[in-house]
């Protein structure tokens, strides 16, 4: 797809509206609101994304707090868990060109290949990280103790990504993801794009 494609084109590409991702399922926001992002270099229309509702964030917040407190997600094997993180790595790659183009749409910048790329890079990176983790154990305080230091889970974490660097949410969500926490990805207004196809990535892999 060209470079000027609009993002809304690329949503629809990769079978993605205006919508909310809340609970492994897609839909608008709970009064349907939606709002358009306009280009910062020419404010045409962008994309048109769903305009989550005070009830969305809640919902959203305790959508992560159960998946973590009942789920299966931080009882999955570091393996397992990595296998997720780079399956989305893969798909990532597999449509660098369509998140460029949404990237660059909506920051109004070129030259974001490369973020897009290590996105993915980061990925690989945590999958690796937690597969070749290793608890530590303390044995020289006491003669007839030994003591463990092992790393768990902390629960639901939020997640905030800045405008200008959308991907970021790679770096800012993959290590919790990574640990086995849940996840509230709340993306900049200018630029949700990414998160939304992000999370399109996620469900499959999971």
């Amino acid at each position: 797809m060209a470079l000027q494609g609009k993002v809304t084109e690329i949503l629809d590409q990769l079978a993605v509206g205006p919508l909310l991702l809340i609970d492994n399922k897609w839909a608008g926001a709970r009064d349907a609101a939606t709002f358009n992002r306009l280009s910062p270099y020419d404010g045409s229309i962008v994309g048109t994304y769903a305009d989550a509702t005070q009830e969305d964030i809640v919902a959203a917040i305790q959508s992560a707090r159960q998946a973590f407190d009942n789920g299966e997600w931080r009882r999955t094997s570091t393996r397992d868990r990595a296998g997720v993180l780079m399956r989305v790595a893969t798909s990532i790659r597999a449509n660098v060109d369509a998140l460029t183009a949404m990237v660059i749409r909506e920051v109004g910048q070129p030259g974001q290949r490369g973020m897009v790329l290590r996105a993915a890079e980061t990925l690989d990176y945590y999958a690796h990280l937690i597969t070749d983790r290793r608890d530590e154990m303390v044995g020289d305080q006491d003669p007839n103790a030994i003591g463990l230091i092992v790393k768990e889970p902390v629960g639901a974490v939020g997640v905030l990504t800045n405008w200008n660097s959308p991907m970021s949410l790679a770096h800012k969500g993959c290590p919790a993801l990574a640990a086995g926490c849940s996840v509230v990805l709340k993306p900049s207004h200018l630029t949700p794009g990414t998160a939304l196809v992000i999370g399109r990535f996620f469900l499959p892999a999971c």
